[in-house]
């Protein structure tokens, strides 16, 4: 796929269902009952991940939230430097937004879901993954739920979930900061490097 086409929704088919099948079963998706409402908030959400093909998770991570999420809107893809001591290759990462009439525990299980199908399976914090999915924020919702934090407690540390979202919303106000998403950016150091892909 040539650069540029996943921020453009042209999607190829997910992996073969055979390479991309789990070792084991995956976390059960239960949607809450009072998931359905007549509108929802946006919600805001970073994908990263630098083991196999994080491309190709991306682009099926994409279509499932497609699925959930109104006026989607996608970042170009950036390269980032690991923000770990841990022997690691380089990672892939984008941020995707829209709004949408699920829970913010729905979206995390959806989360959850993704990141399991991609092999993902505990390790050391800030460890080499195929596929990392943070709800960033999910309107103005303030939570310090143990499974759940809004807004995303490092969203205003990390370069390499700012810069992509500074290319959708500059101007979109963080809620627990009082700074837009293009303030934010501007006040990080410039280490660990982040540049397009």
């Amino acid at each position: 796929m040539s650069r540029g086409r996943l921020d453009g929704h042209e999607l190829r088919s997910p992996p073969n269902r055979h390479t991309a099948r789990a070792e084991a079963t995956p976390p059960k998706l239960t949607l809450a009952k009072s998931s359905i409402t007549k509108s929802g908030p946006l919600a805001v959400l970073a994908l990263g991940g630098n083991q196999g093909d994080p491309e190709v998770w991306f682009e099926r991570a994409i279509c499932s939230f497609t699925r959930h999420l109104t006026g989607v809107e996608v970042a170009p893809l950036y390269r980032s430097e690991p923000m770990s001591e841990i022997s690691q290759g380089l990672f892939l990462n984008t941020v995707l937004l829209g709004t949408t009439v699920l829970l913010a525990e729905d979206l995390l299980a959806i989360a959850k879901r993704l990141e399991y199908a991609a092999g993902r399976r505990s390790g050391p914090r800030l460890g080499p993954r195929p596929l990392d999915i943070d709800l960033l924020l999910y309107g103005d919702t303030r939570s310090q739920n143990a499974e759940l934090r809004l807004p995303h407690p490092r969203l205003t540390q990390r370069r390499f979930v700012l810069q992509p979202l500074v290319d959708l919303r500059p101007n979109l106000l963080l809620p627990h900061t009082g700074r837009t998403a293009a303030e934010a950016l501007a006040e990080l150091p410039p280490t660990p490097r982040v540049w397009r892909y």
